[in-house]
């Protein structure tokens, strides 16, 4: 199986709407053609995105990092004080 020529499955969390979700990734398709052809996108110039992250999730910070970084924007990982019980996910804040 070709990763890059099949198409795999994304699941969609509530109110997504389906034409909304092609819209996305249209678009994200676009963008990463651009930086195949050389193009530089400064669409995230002068942003922050902080994240804290319950659980270790080097590949999920990593991947936001390398985005924002390439989009311009700037990245403020932090670390939660307290323990918590939930699910390891990033909490996400822009600006």
């Amino acid at each position: 199986m070709n990763a890059a020529a099949d198409p795999c499955h994304v699941v969609v969390g509530a109110g997504v709407p389906t034409d909304k979700l092609r819209r996305i990734l249209d678009h994200a398709k676009e963008l990463k053609n651009q930086r195949r052809q050389g193009m530089v996108n400064h669409a995230l110039m002068g942003k922050k995105l902080a994240m804290i992250f319950e659980k270790n999730s080097t590949r999920t910070r990593v991947s936001f990092e390398v985005g924002m970084q390439e989009l311009g924007g700037y990245v403020q990982t932090c670390s939660p004080t307290k323990k918590a019980a939930a699910p390891s996910r990033a909490k996400l804040s822009h600006g």
